[in-house]
């Protein structure tokens, strides 16, 4: 596993990358597999042993319908994962295309953008979702689109100072000399050099979201 780690990473393996890797696959397992090593069906109700207390028959205990909480937890670890992966998707999405196009254009449309970006930063995370939520209605994906919102502006600032040390430099007025339009240069010059970026911002938001989403 350590060989794998270090060929994805490219660069030397610590025990806490071993065991972060190790936490987030067995996440991912469960989310996949959670409905066949539940150990009993996460709806069905033992009204013999309501809000029981954790023993052999029931590791976590019983909730005050008799269902088995253990089984609910693994089941609704899936969910979880669903609405943070799509609301971590959708915050790059948008962050990106924000965070890029404001640092390519620059001059008032980059002040522009980045004073409404911070005014969705500035509502808390909470009030913003429930908002957004009431609006668009309470359902599973409305809360993921909710996520997602909210993360997009805070991902569109980093995408924007990363991608502020990339426009100046010569290659990208090459692509500007040679007449290529500001969709070309966005996404072929500047994003592929900002996968590092992406890529770290992306894990971080996915964190914050199972958090948020749970």
């Amino acid at each position: 596993m350590m060989k794998i780690l270090k060929i994805f990473t490219g660069r030397h393996v610590t025990s806490s990358l071993v065991i972060g890797s190790i936490i987030l696959l067995l996440f991912i397992l469960i989310g996949i597999f959670g409905a066949r090593i539940a150990p009993y069906d996460s709806q069905e109700m033992h009204y013999e042993h309501l809000k029981e207390q954790p023993s052999g028959s029931f590791l976590l205990g019983t909730d005050r319908f008799g269902r088995d909480v253990l089984s609910r937890v693994i089941v609704g670890t899936r969910t979880t994962l669903t609405i943070a992966a799509f609301s971590t998707l959708l915050a790059l999405v948008i962050g990106i295309l924000v965070g890029a196009s404001s640092a390519y254009f620059g001059g008032w449309v980059d002040n522009l953008i980045m004073r409404v970006n911070d005014i969705f930063i500035s509502f808390p995370t909470l009030i913003f979702a429930m908002l957004v939520v009431g609006v668009l209605g309470p359902s599973v994906v409305n809360g993921a689109i909710a996520i997602g919102i909210i993360y997009a502006p805070r991902v569109g600032r980093v995408i924007r100072s990363a991608a502020l040390s990339i426009v100046p430099l010569e290659y990208i007025d090459a692509a500007r000399v040679r007449g290529e339009n500001a969709f070309y240069i966005i996404f072929r010059e500047i994003l592929p050099n900002l996968l590092p970026t992406i890529i770290v911002e992306g894990s971080i938001r996915l964190g914050y979201a199972i958090l948020l989403s749970a």
